[in-house]
């Protein structure tokens, strides 16, 4: 299982992608968030985001090799957390 932490001052990727044998994620925030996993590392505002509300996990189906891409309108500071659930 492998977990990667980020800041959240800005919309951005998380620039690692998931592993080769991760087919679920978790993703969990302080702050409430619009996000797509995708193939590319592209952060847009789009009816395909989904809405991640602030403290409350989340689990979205993968493919090896997407990227999680993130919005937040907050503006405090807080952090993301994706979980490959291997």
């Amino acid at each position: 299982m492998s977990y990667w932490k980020k800041n959240i001052i800005a919309a951005g990727p998380i620039n690692n992608s998931v592993g080769s044998q991760t087919r679920q994620v978790q993703i969990a925030s302080t702050l409430a968030l619009w996000a797509t996993i995708d193939s590319t590392a592209v952060v847009t505002t789009n009816s395909a985001s989904a809405l991640i509300p602030a403290n409350v996990p989340e689990y979205f189906c993968v493919t090896p090799g997407q990227v999680l891409n993130f919005i937040s309108t907050s503006t405090t500071t807080g952090y993301v957390c994706l979980t490959e659930m291997t």
